[in-house]
């Protein structure tokens, strides 16, 4: 019984196969030479193809495939239309040594009916040129589904060898000055059918200042030679780093779960000579090494100017008018331009002169990230109004920073700006000073006073009363009191630490503002930055720190010499922590924006509550 059925089986299956070697040709090279890359086609003589099942490499490399084109036409001959149509399967392979190599024959359901092509015999030599051979092929029943593969290697098993997939994660230094750009990648290696990332952790950088840069999505997969072996490579995260303190800093391991897709043969040989491969998804859990970076700092005694600016830059000044007139504004820019911590610089102040009226400085940025940091503009935009005509010359900026080419400080000036002030139309009327700083009176002859006037006799004097002496006393008290508000006010203005300190908390509520208006537009990036430069800039004033010297050991150790409980300097570290990372973290962008918000106004509120002077 057991023989008959054997009998039955293996008729069935060369009549099957005998189907099979039909409808479907094959086109290869008879040739080809060690290490080079060569392509196998499969044509169909129809598109209806449910499925594809790759054939079986016989030791030859996998690099890409399959993929699919497909062909179609249509043609009109007396009156009678006719059209036909083909797709053919496409793989990409190598051989590493010199032998003659088997394809076994491919697979696929067209039309609803089995097809398969015949085999393939390929001899690979060390060198030499390569030639086709056309295989064609018949129909039968019967077919499986196959799936279409991006990358693939012959591994046994369940598992995916190291050497097949991998993360690396590098540094484009490792010895730099303190905020001087770092370039961190992380780039993927794979020789197996890589589906994608279910979840990836990235590690916490502390010590840095980090910026994104943005790859261009989706991001291919390109052959790279990596250590003497052929992979297909891509960059996945890659990040713009600046120390914020000096010393030895580590970079900690990120970690990447990887979805794999395998070739399982089954443990049925039958089902395994019927079937072939099957495919499953696994996992494959992948970690980076850390690294370390020395830190050093910034050589010598910083100049009193030192803007904090690390790497090259130039500066100019730009007027779009030289010609105004009195009481018309004048717009003057100053330019930074640049690679390098363009974020963190600190703007210069620009002088006018005495009888100009100056505001508050609008600043604005372009800028993009690359290897060597933030490149681009930083555009400080200065509004004056001149109050008297003449020719006026508005002297260059000096600006300070450290070449990170030439390692040394480096102090560079824009230009000056000259400006013509001419007399306006309303003039006197407008302004209401000259240059002698003499108020004019609106108008050289009062109104006869009307009305019911109160009258004295010629004879009463007002000398000896209580009335004359107070016309005496309260303008001397009134000067005294201006006089030493005046002197008090005077003081604290040269004091620009105690300045700095009392404006602190003014303008990080004006840039909490800004970050609420970013927040509620959807700038995500902007709103983050918003926020770091409004924490940062109120504990460099508060607590006296320079911008260039500010770090987070630096904030904890002088809170405490404030007297601060520990609570509010760890709620103060978290929430930088917070506002850094957030932008990574999944979940909805909106509400973890609101977080970041909520707690970096309250950390301020409670900063300021305690820390008075």
């Amino acid at each position: 019984m057991k023989k008959r059925l054997l009998s039955i089986f293996t008729a069935l299956l060369l009549i099957q196969t005998t189907v099979f070697a039909q409808r479907m040709s094959v086109n290869a090279p008879s040739t080809a030479s060690v290490g080079e890359q060569f392509s196998i086609s499969y044509n169909i003589n129809t598109d209806n193809v449910k499925g594809f099942r790759k054939p079986s490499l016989g030791g030859l490399e996998l690099l890409a495939g399959p993929f699919s084109s497909t062909y179609s036409s249509m043609q009109i001959i007396n009156g009678r239309s006719s059209s036909s149509s083909s797709i053919t399967y496409t793989i990409t392979v190598m051989a590493s040594r010199p032998g003659t190599y088997t394809v076994s024959p491919a697979s696929a359901v067209a039309n609803g009916r089995g097809v398969s092509s015949r085999a393939v015999t390929i001899r690979v030599v060390k060198g030499g040129g390569r030639s086709y051979a056309s295989h064609g092929g018949g129909n039968s029943g019967g077919g499986s589904m196959g799936g279409g593969a991006i990358i693939s290697h012959s591994s046994g098993g369940r598992g995916v060898s190291n050497k097949d997939l991998f993360v690396t994660a590098t540094i484009s230094k490792t010895n730099v000055y303190e905020q001087e750009a770092v370039v961190l990648t992380y780039k993927v290696y794979t020789r197996v059918q890589l589906q994608g990332f279910n979840n990836v952790t990235l590690p916490d950088l502390k010590g840095f200042h980090s910026q994104e840069m943005q790859i261009q999505q989706p991001s291919s997969l390109k052959p790279e030679n990596y250590r003497g072996t052929t992979y297909y490579a891509t960059t996945l995260r890659q990040f713009v780093l600046f120390p914020q303190q000096v010393g030895k800093l580590t970079i900690p391991s990120a970690h990447f779960d990887a979805s794999v897709v395998k070739d399982v043969a089954s443990n049925d040989p039958f089902d395994a000579l019927l079937n072939g491969t099957s495919q499953i998804m696994v996992t494959k859990k992948l970690v980076t090494p850390p690294l370390t970076i020395n830190v050093r700092a910034l050589p010598g005694k910083q100049p009193a100017n030192f803007s904090g600016g690390v790497g090259v830059f130039s500066i100019k000044a730009v007027t779009a008018n030289t010609t105004v007139k009195t009481n018309d504004a004048l717009s003057v820019k100053l330019i930074i331009s640049g690679i390098g911590n363009m974020k963190l610089i600190t703007p210069p102040t620009m002088a006018f002169p005495s009888d100009f009226e100056t505001y508050d400085p609008k600043t604005s940025e372009q800028f993009a990230l690359g290897a060597g940091g933030v490149s681009g503009t930083k555009t400080i935009e200065y509004l004056a109004i001149p109050h008297n005509p003449g020719k006026f010359t508005i002297p260059g900026v000096s600006f300070t920073y450290f070449d990170s080419r030439l390692n040394q400080y480096r102090t560079i000036k824009s230009n000056s700006v000259t400006v013509k002030v001419i007399k306006g139309n309303n003039n006197d009327s407008s302004s209401g000073i000259f240059s002698s700083g003499t108020k004019l009176l609106n108008r050289d002859i009062h109104y006869i006073k009307t009305g019911d006037v109160k009258l004295k006799p010629r004879d009463e004097v007002m000398f000896g009363d209580i009335a004359y002496y107070l016309w005496y006393i309260i303008p001397l008290l009134l000067f005294g009191v201006i006089l030493a508000s005046y002197r008090k006010k005077l003081a604290d203005n040269a004091n620009i630490t105690r300045t700095l300190n009392r404006k602190a908390n003014k303008i990080a509520t004006k840039r909490m503002k800004n970050a609420g208006k970013l927040m509620a537009a959807g700038k995500q990036n902007e709103f983050y930055d918003e926020v770091l430069r409004a924490l940062w800039g109120y504990t460099s004033d508060k607590l006296s720190i320079p911008v260039s010297r500010l770090s987070k050991d630096n904030i904890e150790s002088e809170l405490k010499n404030r007297g601060a409980a520990d609570d509010l300097t760890q709620d103060f570290l978290k929430v930088l922590d917070q506002c850094e990372y957030a932008r990574y973290a999944p979940g909805d962008p909106l509400e973890a924006m609101d977080k970041v918000y909520t707690s970096a106004v309250e950390v301020i509120s409670k900063m300021e509550d305690i820390i008075k002077h």
